[in-house]
C-alpha cells in the first residue's frame, strides 16, 4: 500500500510540470504483453524510457530502452529472465487531437540459464540461453491528459537463441502490448 501511495504521488507531481505534449522530452510507461510465442515463459512486463531528440512540425525523433521481465513457467529449472531492447523511434503528432503514432526498430538481447538436475536416472546438464535479434514496432499512443497517455503497440522480434552445447534455434515472438505512461 506505501508503494501504491509513492507510486500515486510522483505520478501526479509529474501532471502538474507538463505544459503540453510538445513540450514534453521524456516519457516513461509501463505494460504488459497480451500475446507471447514463448513456451517456457509467461507474458512480460515492459517498462519503457525514451526522451525526444529532433522535433519537425508534427514528428519527433526519439531514443528509447524498453526493459522486459519474464517469469519462466517452470521455476524449479529455468530462471527468470530480462531482456533489453534500445530503441530508435519516430512519432507522428495528429494536429488537434491527442493520439500520436510511432514506429520503432531496435536490437533485442535476453538471456536465461537452467540449473543441473538429475530426475530419477537422466541428468539435465546446466544451459545458458542467450537471444540476440531485431525490433520492428508500430504503436498508437492517445493522451488522456498533456502528460498522461495509453499506450498500445505490436512488437514484432526476429531473433536467434543461441545455447551453449546446443543447437541455434529461432527465437522469433510476437508481443501485442497494452500500457500506460507519463511524459514530462
Amino acid at each position: 500500500m506505501k508503494n501504491a501511495v509513492i507510486f500515486i504521488m510522483i505520478l501526479t507531481s509529474l501532471l502538474g510540470q507538463a505544459q503540453s505534449k510538445e513540450d514534453n522530452k521524456f516519457q516513461v510507461g509501463v505494460s504488459y504483453s497480451f500475446a507471447n510465442n514463448d513456451g517456457l515463459f509467461n507474458n512480460p512486463f515492459i517498462g519503457n524510457i525514451s526522451y525526444k531528440v529532433v522535433k519537425w512540425n508534427n514528428v519527433d525523433l526519439n531514443v528509447g530502452l524498453n526493459t522486459f521481465y519474464y517469469v519462466t513457467k517452470e521455476s524449479q529449472f529455468f530462471s527468470n529472465k530480462w531482456g533489453f531492447n534500445p530503441t530508435l523511434n519516430t512519432t507522428y503528432n495528429f494536429k488537434n487531437t491527442k493520439f500520436s503514432s510511432y514506429l520503432s526498430a531496435g536490437y533485442y538481447m535476453d538471456s536465461f540459464h537452467s540449473e543441473s538436475k538429475t530426475i530419477g536416472v537422466i541428468q539435465i546438464p546446466k544451459r545458458d540461453v542467450n537471444t540476440r535479434g531485431i525490433t520492428l514496432s508500430p504503436g498508437l499512443k492517445y493522451f488522456v491528459h498533456p502528460s498522461v497517455f495509453i499506450d498500445a503497440n505490436l512488437m514484432l522480434l526476429f531473433a536467434k537463441k543461441h545455447d551453449d552445447g546446443y543447437r541455434t534455434t529461432s527465437g522469433n515472438n510476437t508481443f501485442f502490448n497494452f500500457g500506460f505512461g507519463v511524459a514530462f
